[in-house]
């Protein structure tokens, strides 16, 4: 498992039960920001150089269905590498990605969530070689060269810290390509560390005005 993921898990475990917490509710609608670190899990295969940890933005929008489980979008602004090995042909490279999720979200606690998503990426722009050893005159590329990929991705979200209609929060998220090529690793952990606000707070019957 990679540093970040590594990182990730402790900081989960660091969060303390005895603030107050977020409790979800039909009607209720938060927004969350923040950055977004993710790094590609291609060194769990063995890499022959150092993967970094790649940095981005991500807005979260959340609209609660009842008291246990919520609609989960996202989008996320990032730079994404993938990593193509096949005979002595290896290629890495990476590019500026759009990805948006929508999923639903599971409330195991007042503070600890999780979720899954199907998510879409778009690509921007032209790719970056980071690492090439590609045999002259040989088609030969990465998923970074194709406009829209798809995938699933998991979450696991805790509640740091919450003052009135906001929260900070950790949202842990690993991300599986499900269109990658053959022999090609693009595949990630990720963390994003989020300010949340309550957007919406549906009322309920004895406060709302006659």
């Amino acid at each position: 498992m990679q540093n970040l993921a590594k990182f990730l898990i402790f900081a989960l475990f660091l969060t303390s039960s005895d603030l107050w917490a977020y409790v979800p509710k039909e009607g209720n609608v938060t927004a969350a920001v923040g950055p977004y670190l993710h790094q590609n899990d291609f060194q769990s295969a063995g890499s022959r150089l150092e993967v970094p940890v790649l940095g981005g933005f991500a807005l979260i929008a959340q609209g609660d269905v009842n008291d246990r489980g919520s609609l989960d979008l996202g989008f996320f602004y990032l730079q994404k590498d993938f990593y193509r090995d096949q005979g002595s042909q290896f290629l890495a490279e990476k590019t500026d990605m759009l990805l948006v999720t929508m999923g639903y979200r599971w409330w195991l606690s007042e503070r600890f969530s999780t979720a899954f998503a199907f998510f879409s990426s778009y690509t921007m722009g032209e790719p970056e070689v980071m690492y090439r050893t590609v045999t002259p005159g040989e088609s030969f590329d990465t998923s970074a060269t194709d406009i829209t990929e798809y995938g699933l991705q998991f979450s696991l979200q805790a509640e740091l810290w919450t003052q009135d209609q906001f929260a900070l929060i950790l949202d842990g998220r690993y991300s599986y390509f499900l269109t990658l090529k053959e022999n090609e690793h693009g595949n990630d952990y990720g963390a994003l560390i989020a300010l949340r606000y309550l957007v919406q707070e549906k009322k309920s019957q004895n406060e709302k005005t006659p």
